[in-house]
């Protein structure tokens, strides 16, 4: 019994010197926040404690949020898994996952760790109710507070104040009191505001980039209490702070895509004493690995020593066992709210390629009644281009189309107005990037090329098991080889007429969805006669997602009354992203669509269902009634 008890209290001892030895972590999450700090050498900034954290531990110079929007880059963080191989890459895209990905809270709660969020989730799924401890607003009362003695933590605590609706949406009031908390001097002056060359140097611009630091400065108060919090709880030296931003900054042309102003954000880990050992720097260093959101679940599962799932896509970058940085970061755009689209992009931290796979489409479609459509500096920046008065940089992202393919240089140009992709010097880079993200894709097998309302439709039969799993069955569910190929013909004008032909009646529907796409977008009106057959046949194919892109293009040649038909027919579908298809296609027709315009006005009086309480076609089909009524 004496040895017995003897080697009981040998294990308690163990495990607890196990638990001590493994630090607490504690995330402080900025909202639509780009690298615009002073640390990074911003002088109009003002941000003194995030500063002095950054003097404390590790400015990352290369971190990137793999996407420009706040769900979609956070169901990358909380998986370590890229969205576009789980089908979560739409914003709010309401998806399934396999029981196999978890929430990464949850193998640090298996491990033993005291887990709370502080409060934000928006992962575009909805995680288990045992990926948190605790989940309440007030992190001082129900933070770390509520571990049990000893108990590691892992607490995430997220600023909203930064977030883009508190430029412009959500009222004049809430500026003014963090406007008023700050010191005179952490005020900013919309006559000194830097102005990126890609905006009109108006004042409501100047206005909107003000307000904009003035969150920051006052977001910098709050990082002020978390880390005091810490250091009166007597905590500081036993936990590694992260501090970054879901995103950057939350204006127009930065939230939401693929460009640095979106992607590059300010990262800052401090690494107390006691665990130095598991940095690569010392204290104030500049670390120039390229790092991305994919990687920081490993990353924090390598400092508490817990087993990294196989199913997680990213690198550790600190810790015991780093490897080798891997050489691209990737990134994406799919359906952003109301609005359809595609594009993905890949760095190797100088250049950047952009992939838009909807190049027919221009950059900026009217997005929500909320934001960013009521910015002051997108209503104003809408009006300039509709009166001609922009030129050079400030026109180049109201063009109503896109290119194909972009690359740019970005040491040499930060802000990615020099498009490199026609260059014959650059020809060879263009090309390793176009290979790197083409190997990507297979290595994740990017779910992103399946329209929504593909989905759907399988849904509709009864298959309700996680996409991911679906595509993974066969390569027959999903052949991306082919379906890739007939998208990258899109945009890429008439040559591949008659493949695109053949490929409307190939077997699987995605690639008859783009290659209807790619009829509609090569602008050949030429020979209708030779289009209208194959087009009315797609017309009453067995995917919604390919009839509707029939019927747009019909309606282009001029047979609307039946083409019109078909599109109001699936507005009214029940499935809700099979009306926004719809209701994007109408939108995208502009006045062709004018004689549905009783129809349309009876959809939104509620004569036909959205489906599962979406709001998103009717957001659609009113920016459109603006429009018109507009003209």
């Amino acid at each position: 019994m004496r040895l017995l008890i003897t080697l009981l209290a040998l294990t308690a001892s163990i495990a607890a010197n196990a638990t001590s030895s493994r630090p607490n972590i504690l995330w402080i999450t900025l909202e639509d926040v780009s690298a615009d700090l002073g640390c990074y050498g911003n002088d109009y900034a003002n941000t003194p404690r995030i500063d002095a954290l950054a003097t404390q531990g590790l400015r990352y110079s290369r971190c990137w949020a793999n996407a420009g929007m706040c769900a979609v880059a956070r169901a990358t963080l909380i998986t370590g898994m890229y969205p576009p191989s789980t089908s979560a890459q739409n914003m709010r895209s309401r998806v399934t996952l396999p029981e196999s990905i978890k929430a990464y809270s949850q193998y640090f709660r298996e491990a033993g760790y005291y887990c709370s969020n502080h409060t934000k989730t928006d992962y575009n799924w909805e995680a288990p109710s045992e990926a948190w401890d605790s989940m309440d607003a007030n992190w001082r009362q129900h933070g770390w507070n509520g571990r049990s003695g000893g108990q590691p933590f892992f607490t995430v605590i997220n600023i909203t104040d930064t977030h883009s609706s508190q430029i412009y949406w959500r009222g004049e009031e809430k500026w003014k009191r963090r406007y008023e908390a700050l010191a005179p001097a952490h005020r900013h002056d919309p006559d000194q505001a830097p102005v990126p060359p890609f905006y009109p140097d108006t004042p409501a611009f100047r206005a909107d980039i003000a307000r904009y630091y003035d969150n920051l400065s006052y977001a910098d108060l709050l990082v002020g209490e978390i880390l005091d919090q810490l250091e009166a709880d007597g905590l500081a030296e036993d936990t590694i702070v992260f501090l970054y931003s879901d995103h950057g900054r939350g204006m127009p042309r930065t939230k939401g895509w693929c460009f640095e102003t979106s992607l590059r954000v300010p990262f800052i880990v401090r690494m107390p004493e006691r665990f130095q050992a598991l940095s690569p720097a010392e204290p104030g260093s500049t670390i120039d690995r390229l790092v991305s959101f994919v990687d920081f679940a490993p990353t924090a599962m390598e400092l508490c020593q817990i087993d990294i799932p196989d199913n997680m896509q990213g690198v550790p970058f600190l810790g015991n066992s780093v490897p080798p940085a891997k050489p691209y970061a990737f990134a994406y755009r799919d359906r952003m709210d109301e609005r359809v689209d595609l594009i993905r992009a890949v760095t190797d931290g100088r250049y950047k390629y952009i992939r838009n796979y909807l190049p027919h489409l221009p950059w900026f479609h009217h997005q929500t009644r909320q934001y960013p459509s009521t910015q002051p500096s997108y209503l104003i920046w809408h009006q300039m281009a509709n009166t001609g008065e922009l030129s050079g940089d400030a026109a180049i992202y109201m063009a109503r189309e896109r290119p194909r393919e972009q690359l740019f240089d970005l040491e040499s140009d930060p802000y990615e107005l020099n498009d490199l992709a026609e260059d014959p010097a650059h020809a060879a880079k263009l090309e390793e990037l176009r290979r790197a993200l083409r190997d990507w894709q297979d290595e994740i097998l990017d779910l992103g090329f399946m329209p929504e309302s593909e989905w759907s439709r399988i849904e509709s039969q009864g298959d309700l098991r996680s996409r991911h799993t679906i595509a993974r069955e066969s390569a027959d569910r999903y052949p991306l080889d082919t379906i890739r190929e007939t998208a990258e013909w899109v945009g890429d004008g008439p040559q591949h007429l008659g493949a695109q032909l053949r490929r409307l009646t190939a077997p699987h529907p995605a690639t008859r969805y783009w290659a209807a796409l790619g009829i509609l977008a090569s602008h050949d009106e030429t020979d209708p006669k030779r289009l209208r057959p194959a087009l009315q046949k797609a017309m009453r194919d067995t995917s919604y997602s390919v009839q509707i892109v029939a019927a747009e293009t019909l309606c282009r040649l001029g047979d609307s009354q039946r083409s019109l038909d078909t599109l109001i027919a699936a507005l009214h579908h029940p499935k809700p992203y099979i009306s926004l298809q719809a209701a994007n296609a109408l939108d995208h027709l502009d006045t062709l669509a004018l004689p549905a315009r009783p129809r349309i006005e009876a959809f939104l009086a509620g004569d036909g269902p959205v489906g599962d309480g979406d709001n998103f076609p009717a957001w659609t089909l009113q920016k459109t009634f603006e429009h018109w009524d507009g003209k």
